[in-house]
């Protein structure tokens, strides 16, 4: 049964994913999917002005009109954050007024991170002072910004590669209905109520590892440092990194034929520790789609865990079916890089298009 077609699944996915992030971050919905104007669409209007056109040079209007919006959607979105750490901080105020205890009880709920932080910052100061209410505005727009755009790119892109890869698709749900049983209209109250099952999906798990080596969607840069040097495999060429920034080439180290045979076809049996005797093993920091050492990514654990979630969900009662109008051939010129739901640039890499889907009911 088909439910139509959307003209961009990473927007989809990445509204759901915007509203999670808002109940762990600040207690609330963002209310990403229910409304076509809120502060995730403005977030991304931001980031995208500030990203900008790079192969333009824009004229003097046009600077002072950029510059102009970004100052009014910047002072716009940290407002909307504003008001809702403020009403988080009188919220905890008159619950301890009114008991005389602690503010949360860590028994029944989960904390949001932005409760985490006031409820320190309660014990020092009696008043929300400017400074905190600007450190925790700040810090609440850094994980909207680095949480939504890319946990969303990466599950669009694992559904598009399970609909072009219908064994891969066919061995995750056998996972789920082994794991989390077959009757769907139950799978949700499983989960709540048991909610380590989500570790012991290992294939689930896999296919996200083989989508973000494929499609990475961020990367990292260093400073580079004088007696820092960066050898050639074979030793022969050292390069100086003193006076330089140097980037971090994951989608590059990724797609390494030496590190990953066919680099350009989804196997999630790359990422398994059983059935895997094809695939050599991997050096210790040949896959790092969320970096390492002190620049690893703080929210990992909760991106893989947004993206589990989500993939359940939708793999188990919708079929997914490429919606590109016309050809579906490569439009960068590269074979096995995504055809037309290849990478392209806004802050972070986002698939091209936003791959437009055709949704279906699972039969």
């Amino acid at each position: 049964m088909a439910l139509g077609s959307i003209p961009s699944l990473e927007e989809m996915v990445a509204a759901a994913n915007a509203d999670i992030i808002g109940h762990v971050a600040t207690g609330h919905s963002f209310t990403a999917q229910e409304s076509s104007t809120n502060l995730i669409t403005d977030l991304t209007k931001l980031s995208r002005i500030i990203r900008g056109d790079t192969t333009v040079i824009p004229s003097l209007k046009e600077k002072l009109f950029r510059s102009q919006t970004i100052r009014r959607l910047a002072v716009k979105t940290s407002n909307m954050i504003e008001d809702r750490i403020v009403y988080r901080w009188r919220r905890m105020q008159n619950i301890q007024q009114e008991s005389g205890h602690d503010t949360w009880d860590s028994k029944n709920r989960a904390m949001p991170i932005v409760d985490a932080v006031l409820r320190n910052r309660l014990k020092t100061e009696n008043t929300l002072l400017p400074g905190t209410l600007s450190m925790v505005t700040e810090n609440i727009k850094s994980i909207i910004f680095a949480g939504v755009d890319t946990t969303a790119s990466v599950i669009s892109h694992a559904l598009y590669e399970l609909s072009q890869n219908p064994v891969a698709l066919q061995q995750l749900r056998k996972e789920h209905d082994d794991v989390l049983g077959s009757d769907s209209s139950h799978l949700w109250d499983s989960i709540l109520s048991k909610p380590s099952l989500l570790n012991e999906l290992p294939y689930t798990l896999a296919v996200m590892k083989e989508t973000m080596r494929m499609y990475t969607p961020i990367g990292s840069t260093r400073m580079g440092q004088k007696g820092f040097n960066i050898n050639t495999g074979d030793a022969r060429t050292s390069y100086p990194t003193e006076g330089c920034m140097v980037y971090l080439a994951g989608p590059a180290l990724h797609r390494d034929p030496d590190l990953y045979p066919r680099p350009g076809e989804f196997h999630p049996e790359r990422f398994m520790s059983d059935g895997r005797s094809e695939w050599p093993d991997l050096p210790k920091h040949a896959y790092r789609p969320f970096e390492m050492g002190p620049r690893t990514c703080l929210g990992q654990d909760l991106a893989l865990l947004e993206s589990k979630v989500l993939l359940v969900l939708l793999a188990r009662r919708f079929d997914f079916q490429p919606d590109y109008k016309g050809d579906d051939s490569p439009r960068n010129s590269i074979e096995g890089y995504g055809r037309r739901a290849y990478q392209t640039m806004y802050t972070t890499a986002k698939p091209k298009e936003g791959i437009p889907m055709l949704i279906k009911l699972r039969n």
